[in-house]
């Protein structure tokens, strides 16, 4: 007996990506039917102005957590982090002695 492969879809709202879901999971999240997802899948409209959906093609053996992870670093390496985001705003100075350093 053959196993359906069931379709699935990349959501983003307003151009950030919040996943992949199946259309069923996605008219859930977004409150609408699920052959709408498909259609707007096909057609690449934005559905209440805001939200897009991709048909993302089944392969096997992929790693979703992989694909999330590059997908991730890449954001970070094309627009760099957030101001008020990760680290402690801590450098070491370059005339500091080992072990000391500056606030900025």
């Amino acid at each position: 007996m053959s196993e359906q492969v069931k379709k699935s879809y990349a959501l983003y709202d307003r151009g950030y990506y919040m996943g992949e879901y199946s259309a069923q999971e996605a008219s859930a999240l977004l409150k609408i039917p699920s052959a709408t997802i498909s259609s707007y899948g096909n057609s690449g409209a934005k559905i209440l102005g805001r939200f897009t959906v991709e048909v993302v093609e089944p392969s096997a053996g992929r790693d979703l957590l992989a694909e999330e992870w590059d997908k991730v670093r890449i954001e970070i390496l094309t627009t760099g982090r957030c101001k008020h985001g990760a680290g402690s705003g801590r450098t070491i100075s370059k005339n500091s002695s080992f072990g000391s350093s500056s606030a900025i």
